[in-house]
């Protein structure tokens, strides 16, 4: 349903308007601000609900000299979603077994004395001071 169509159809209300006019300055300056390059969008579907997507438009040169458009959609809820499952999943993690300065795991920085957890405080202090960094001057 969808091929043959403009790709005007699925831009949400704020693009749809735009897309006709960046196709009309391609067509008239030649200067590429959209065709052969990825971008993300929200699109809307059919039943107006709105999903992002990744559009891309290419320029396709027909032997009789004529201009066609091909564009192509790519749906990117399942990766923003994936995306965001790690992003939580990460933070739990972090939360879990990083919740301390120490740059250990919670419950190996219990393990230790209140007097080893400030040495190694102390320690990473004298590094983060020194000059050139942890590397020194020599890299």
């Amino acid at each position: 349903e969808f091929l043959g169509k403009n790709i005007s159809i699925i831009c949400n209300e704020r693009d749809a308007p735009h897309h006709e006019d960046h196709m009309a300055r391609y067509i008239r300056t030649g200067e590429k601000r959209v065709i052969g390059r990825k971008r993300p969008l929200v699109a809307r579907r059919k039943d107006g609900s709105q999903f992002h997507i990744e559009l891309g438009v290419s320029e396709v040169n027909l032997r009789n000299g004529e201009k066609m458009f091909c564009g192509y959609v790519r749906d990117m809820t399942q990766q923003r979603l994936d995306k965001l499952n790690l992003r939580k999943k990460e933070a739990v993690i972090q939360e879990k077994f990083f919740h301390n300065n120490l740059g250990m795991p919670q419950e190996e920085a219990e393990k230790l004395g209140e007097g080893k957890r400030r040495e190694i405080l102390r320690g990473q202090r004298k590094v983060e001071s020194l000059p050139g960094g942890i590397l020194g001057d020599e890299f």
